[in-house]
């Protein structure tokens, strides 16, 4: 009896190791990867705000500062952060 359940068992584990381990390595974004993504979203939301402004839109404030709020995002030695990454990364690639 115990022999019936230990295939689809086994299988769970497998699937759920794979899952939880080199599947999802390779799925989740590197810090580096996700700071590339962040400078391409600011440089589109400038390029943006630059049309704006260029086409008479009655735009106040700082296009910078603007596009940071809308995307959640804010600059840290040079580079654009989200306030949804994790901070214990930043502290540590900063104090290295």
């Amino acid at each position: 009896m115990a022999s019936r359940y230990l295939g689809p068992v086994l299988v769970a584990t497998v699937g759920w190791w794979a899952w939880t381990g080199p599947i999802h390595d390779m799925r989740e974004e590197t810090v580096q990867e996700e700071l590339a993504d962040h400078a391409r979203t600011m440089s589109l939301c400038l390029r943006g705000e630059a049309f704006a402004a260029g086409a008479g839109a009655n735009l106040e404030g700082d296009p910078e500062s603007r596009c940071a709020s809308r995307h959640g995002l804010y600059r840290y030695q040079g580079q654009w952060w989200s306030y949804d990454q994790n901070r214990a990364v930043r502290y540590r690639r900063s104090s290295t």
